[in-house]
């Protein structure tokens, strides 16, 4: 059989022949090949759960650079209740500094029960008449693991109402 192909092979008509042929079947094969592999991916739900946390903490930040007091409808109406002078805090770092720059990294998101733990590092830097305050710290956001996402509580070092720890670090306390 291999030996009849090779005759094919020399004579002139058939080697026209043959290559049209296996040009045709290795344009067929890449057409499969590249059609299979340009399939999009499937994205899981974890994944996605994950990407609309990461897309909150990145508004959170983005109003606080801002200066946008809409910030604090993110905020539960229960965590307010609690920290009743944290809308306050804020409004006066938006009146207190000229520039605000915010960046929080997430390093863990944990689920505990109906809530997700999401830790935060952050650091920043605070300006006030050409004077730079910067500020860091590790904070975990609590937020409901269900699709609505706000924050229901916060512990650690916060940055917001970041000015009444600077006013307090000038003022010599601890």
């Amino acid at each position: 059989m291999i030996g009849f192909l090779f005759m094919l092979a020399y004579s002139r008509s058939y080697v026209h022949y043959l290559f049209i042929v296996f040009s045709s079947a290795t344009l067929c094969m890449a057409i499969i090949i590249s059609s299979g592999c340009a399939r999009k991916g499937l994205v899981s739900q974890e994944a996605l759960r994950i990407r609309k946390i990461k897309d909150f903490v990145e508004h959170v930040e983005d109003l606080y650079e801002k200066g946008d007091i809409g910030i604090i409808s993110l905020f539960s109406q229960d965590y307010m209740k609690e920290h009743p002078t944290l809308k306050d805090d804020i409004k006066e770092d938006f009146f207190l500094f000229t520039s605000i720059s915010l960046d929080m990294f997430i390093s863990r998101i944990e689920e505990k029960g109906e809530d997700l733990e999401v830790t935060i590092h952050w650091k920043g830097t605070w300006t006030k008449d050409e004077n730079a305050y910067p500020n860091g710290g590790t904070m975990v956001m609590i937020i409901p693991a269900d699709h609505n996402i706000f924050i229901k509580d916060m512990a650690g070092k916060s940055p917001f109402g970041i000015s009444r720890l600077i006013q307090d670090m000038s003022n010599g306390e601890d």
